[in-house]
């Protein structure tokens, strides 16, 4: 491990853009445009009927052993997904689908979408999906939320992913795991002071 690795968890809402009505309509609204991007929004949601990106959400992106040294990839995900949520007004009962993902899968976190869920006070009748994909994991998530959104399953989603190489998966006891992260911490302090 190096100690350029960083925590961050990111979050975007997606939505089929050919239906701005009701709840996903407050999607398009709660975005500002100045009047000429308001006129072309409205035209392109006339004649497309593809998955649009309406808004996002992140926490900082913070070198490991840091500020987040003790915030779970859960917690950034939790933040992420309910601060776009609040930040877009948005219904929960309107999302139809999380995707979400980290990094490293932690055996202790079987399932990260359902657990921001549940934990996150959000309808239980959010479909979730897990997504994995190494440092594409948001990206991964996002294509497959645009490709459900595409097949007409979803009209209103959100994907992301976040990661905390704090705090990674290692099958020691949290004793030992800290002792092995400080120890690197330390080593490449060293490491970048002999430069």
């Amino acid at each position: 491990m190096s100690n350029q690795h960083h925590d961050s968890a990111e979050t975007e809402a997606t939505k089929k853009s050919n239906e701005p009505t009701g709840a996903a309509e407050s999607l398009l609204t709660s975005v500002s445009l100045p009047e000429p991007a308001t006129r072309i929004k409205s035209e392109f949601l006339k004649k497309n009927s593809a998955p649009a990106i309406i808004n996002s959400s992140r926490t900082p992106f913070i070198e490991s052993f840091r500020e987040y040294r003790d915030v779970s990839a859960l917690e950034m995900g939790i933040h992420s997904v309910t601060s776009l949520v609040e930040k877009m007004r948005l219904d929960p009962a309107a999302i139809d689908k999380l995707i979400y993902g980290t990094v490293l899968p932690n055996p202790d976190l079987q399932h990260i979408a359902r657990q921001i869920v549940t934990t996150a006070d959000l309808p239980h009748t959010i479909d979730t999906q897990l997504a994995s994909e190494y440092c594409i994991t948001s990206l991964y998530a996002l294509n497959t939320l645009a490709n459900d959104i595409k097949s007409g399953e979803v009209k209103v989603g959100i994907a992301g992913g976040s990661e905390s190489l704090s705090q990674p998966c290692l099958s020691l006891s949290p004793k030992g795991r800290d002792f092995f992260i400080d120890l690197n911490a330390t080593r490449g302090s060293a490491a970048k002071a002999a430069k």
